[in-house]
């Protein structure tokens, strides 16, 4: 089964839960508290309520599945397949426009690390659970870089992944270290002149987007330590 993002979640993401034969359930049904990011308590309640549903199904005497399983032998024409990855859906940064993005009012729009602060999300003293995969160290400066202009650095809401020329000061964190406090560009991933990347992983707030969209899915994303996360 391919994985698929499912940072997804509030009343208006839910989908219609059930059809003939089966239920969504779990992350996939977009049982989410879009406020808190957090969600497994519903998860497990939609398991328990689909077990208690399926068994009272398989204990009448309905025929709702009759067209179904009888007349289209179980196989429903119009279910869409998903035969590729999210990753491998990622385009090229010459196939679109660039965006014109208006810059943050203060009032009704702000810049992302202003509203960071807003998510109480803390990662400070932590080894970091944003690491590249072994083997493919170079993807950033290869491939997600030059190709698609790095797309990590635009779709992270929480400003975690920069791509930098290594001669700025700041709050950094590299690929298989602890949190630094000057961007060490000794253990960035960089070559040919393509800037760096540098891993803020200390912002973090786990939509787990790179670890599924990048190219090659190069980045590996682990549960931080003490399973910390917004507030």
């Amino acid at each position: 089964m391919h994985r698929i993002w499912s940072a997804r979640g509030g009343y208006h993401a839910i989908p219609k839960l059930t059809f003939p034969g089966g239920a969504l359930i779990g992350c996939s049904a977009g049982f989410l508290n879009s406020i808190k990011i957090k969600g497994s308590h519903t998860a497990m309640k939609s398991g328990m309520l689909a077990a208690e549903a399926a068994y009272a199904a398989l204990t009448s005497t309905g025929l709702e599945a009759v067209a179904v399983a009888f007349i289209l032998n179980g196989l429903e024409p119009w279910t869409l397949g998903n035969d590729k990855p999210d990753s491998a859906k990622t385009k090229p940064a010459k196939d679109f426009m660039p965006i014109d993005y208006p810059k943050p009012d203060g009032v009704l729009t702000f810049d992302l690390l202003s509203n960071l602060q807003r998510s109480g999300t803390n990662h400070a003293d932590q080894p970091s659970h944003l690491r590249i995969k072994a083997g493919k160290e170079h993807v950033p400066s290869t491939e997600s870089f030059p190709v698609f202009a790095g797309p990590e650095q635009r779709f992270c809401p929480a400003k975690v992944y920069e791509y930098t020329d290594g001669s700025e000061a700041g709050t950094a964190i590299s690929i298989h270290g602890m949190q630094q406090t000057v961007v060490d560009t000794s253990r960035c991933v960089g070559a040919n002149g393509v800037p760096q990347l540098v891993i803020n992983a200390q912002n973090c707030v786990h939509c787990k987007c790179c670890s599924i969209k990048m190219p090659q899915e190069y980045i590996n994303w682990t549960v931080p330590e003490g399973g910390g996360g917004p507030a």
